[in-house]
């Protein structure tokens, strides 16, 4: 029983175990299962634990320890293999205006809190953790987002030096307005 504290360049983070069982986790603005996944795929540095009373009366982890750390496992594959074709995710994105435009309509709702964090100045990774999205989930949307032109990395735009030149695309300097208001008719389709 007690608490394994986590120092990481990744972030900090607390794991509280009772009687062998983790009871809960937190990391930044995530708690419980959310935080442990995140935690799991940190690679570098350090730990402290205190043996003790863990100091919360709550309990956020119903779930074993070796069903946790087998859907940690699953999560971390399917993470590494959406992120290897994707730019660093350690790098901003910008939205792509002219293609937003075209592809409102195809765009999934739960794309909004992501669109509306992305400006061209953030990491990647900040906006996921940002959004209050599940991680994976989160991953999957960006993933789906760059592969449709939607997104792109904030160099991308920059790399057109010609101002007359047709590809060059003006940018908002602020997010885009949230989607709900720019939904098209009801017409609903797949990024796939």
């Amino acid at each position: 029983t007690g608490i394994l504290e986590l120092e990481t360049p990744s972030g900090r983070g607390l794991v509280s175990f009772r009687e062998g069982r983790i009871v809960d986790g937190r990391t930044g603005r995530r708690r419980g299962e959310s935080a442990l996944y995140r935690m799991i795929g940190w690679s570098t540095g350090r730990f402290t634990v205190r043996f003790g009373p863990p100091g919360n009366d709550q309990d956020t982890i119903e779930l074993g320890t070796q069903g946790l750390l087998m859907e940690a496992m699953r999560r971390m594959d399917e993470w590494q293999h959406l992120a290897e074709h994707l730019p660093p995710l350690e790098q901003p994105f910008e939205v792509n205006a002219s293609v937003l435009g075209e592809r409102l309509g195809e765009l999934p709702d739960d794309a909004d809190p992501l669109l509306k964090l992305i400006n061209g100045v953030y990491p990647m990774l900040d906006v996921i953790d940002d959004a209050g999205i599940d991680d994976l989930k989160a991953l999957e949307i960006v993933s789906k987002l760059f592969h449709a032109g939607v997104i792109r990395t904030a160099t991308s735009a920059a790399r057109i030096t010609d101002p007359s030149s047709p590809e060059l695309l003006e940018l908002p300097s602020t997010p885009p307005p949230p989607l709900d208001s720019l939904r098209l008719a009801g017409e609903r389709f797949s990024l796939g």
